[in-house]
This record gives C-alpha cells, structure tokens and sequence, in this order.
C-alpha cells in the first residue's frame, strides 16, 4: 500500500484539484476538515488511504492514476525494461527485439494488464526506428491509442509513454494527443517538472508526422510548440524547433542557409555526428517534398 506522507502528494493533489475547479471547502465537505485538506496539500499532514481515495472519487480520479502523477518514478518494472531493450536497440539487434516484442504482446494477449501493452509498445516503435517495414499488431496499436487518448492527468510517466511509443501511433492520433497534452501541461508546469518531457515528446511527433508525409500535422504541431518559450538552456529543444520551423515556414533557400548555419553550430560544439544526421535529413525533406 501507498502511503501519502511525500510533500510531492500533496503538492500534486493541489494542483489537481485547482485544475477542476474545485474549493477546498467543497471537496473536503463530509470527508475531512477543510483545514486537514489545506495542511494535506502544504505537506504539514498525513490524511489516511481511504480519506484520499475518498477525495480522488470526489474528483473522478483514479489512484492508480494519482499516483503515476505524483511519482512519475513509481513505476520500477517499466525502467527496467528500457534497460533491458535499451541494450539491444543500441546494438542494432532487432531480432533479439523482435523476441521481446512477442513475449511481451502474447503477455498482453493473455492478461491485458497494462505493463505488457506498454512494453509490447514500446519495443515495437523502437523496431520501427530500425525497420520501417516492421508490422505491429492492431490490437496493441489500438489500446495504446485508447489509453493515450483517455489519459486524464498528464504527469511525467504518461509524456514518457507518449514520446517513446509515438513511431506506432497513427499521425492523426498524435495530433489530439498533443493537443490534450498541451493544454494540460500549460496548466501545470509550475508544479511538476514535464516540460522537458513535454516539448520532446511534440517535436518527436513532428518529426514523425513529417517523415510520413503528413506536412499538415506536422506544421499544426509546430503551431503547438510555438506557444512554449523553450528554455534557453535546452539547446538541442530549441535546434530541433528552430531547425523544422525553417523547414515548414521558409522557402527552400532561406531555410537551407538558416539550418546550415544552425547545423554548423552543432560542428562547434563537437557534435559532428548529429550535425551530419541533420544535414542527410534536410536533404532527403526536400527530395520527398519534390517526388
């Protein structure tokens, strides 16, 4: 069982309840005192299990989903299993991968419990990264979208999910994904820290979107993004963002000269490999665009 001792449950549960507009003094009402929610949520005291799970059914929230939120590090089993395929990814071994990928979607198969979908998930787009071709399952695709679509509060594990899994989500998908994303995380940046999380996992959508061709999503995304001031010490953040606004918003020659330049900076700071990444992307953008 959860205990609800950490400064981080109260200080989400604020959040949480000014996000739906509720009082302290309404929601507390029948439950506890309006003063033991205010001292719950500054971290002065503990309220029992039942007390918050009372509160959280008031709210139309899950504790399940409380709890991801408050603790995005909650959830061990999924760390590790970005090790274990981690190794793999990084060595280019899709057949080990591919392994991994059934056994864990034959796991879902048979149980449907959530850590399998979100593993089989996983695998499966980092596969993608690596084979194009590679085919997932509907049924996987299909309940991640449904979760992804449903996900009520947006903490740092939910954006984990979104931005590893992304490369099997259908484009149209992502957008309302990150629509949903966007306006949430507009409202509780202050309070949890996800907007790293947050621009990466929509500018990992860009690219996605861009690289099937889908040119549209991929400017409504970058619309999105506009509205964040990306930090001035998230420099690869604002390279990618700079870097697909050139390539979305200017004509062709201007934006070669701006994502050359930008590119040269990447040189500069030693960055060789992924200025030459970039580079080979700009040029095989505009031959798509052209064919």
């Amino acid at each position: 069982m959860i205990d609800f001792n950490s400064k981080d449950f109260g200080k989400s549960f604020k959040t949480l309840r000014l996000d739906r507009g509720y009082s302290i003094n309404d929601l507390a009402d029948n439950i506890l005192s309006p003063s033991a929610l205010r001292k719950f949520e500054e971290g002065l005291v503990d309220p029992s299990f039942t007390k918050v799970l009372m509160l959280l059914d008031r709210m139309h929230l899950g504790a399940d989903e409380f709890i991801k939120f408050s603790l995005p590090n909650y959830f061990p089993e999924y760390k590790a299993f970005l090790v274990e395929v981690g190794e793999s990814y990084n060595n280019n071994d899709v057949k080990t991968m591919k392994r991994i990928y059934q056994r864990e979607s034959d796991l879902f198969r048979e149980n449907s419990e959530f850590f399998y979908l979100i593993a089989a998930s996983t695998v499966a787009a980092l596969i993608k990264n690596l084979e194009a071709n590679f085919v997932v399952e509907k049924n996987i695709i299909d309940n991640l979208s449904d979760y992804l679509m449903k996900v009520e509060i947006w903490g740092d594990f939910q954006i984990l999910i979104f931005g590893n899994c992304s490369m099997i989500i259908p484009s149209k998908t992502i957008y309302l994904i990150s629509k949903e994303l966007f306006h949430k995380t507009k409202k509780l940046r202050s309070i949890n820290d996800n907007l790293h999380n947050t621009i990466a996992a929509l500018e990992n959508g860009i690219e996605i979107t861009s690289d099937r061709r889908e040119y549209e999503l991929a400017k409504e995304l970058l619309d999105l993004l506009s509205d964040f001031n990306i930090p001035s010490d998230e420099l690869l953040l604002r390279f990618k963002f700079s870097f697909f606004k050139n390539l979305f918003f200017k004509k062709q020659a201007e934006a070669i000269k701006l994502n050359n330049q930008l590119i040269e900076t990447l040189r500069l700071m030693n960055s060789n490999q992924l200025a030459s990444a970039y580079d080979e992307y700009m040029s095989t953008f505009y031959q798509n665009k052209l064919s």
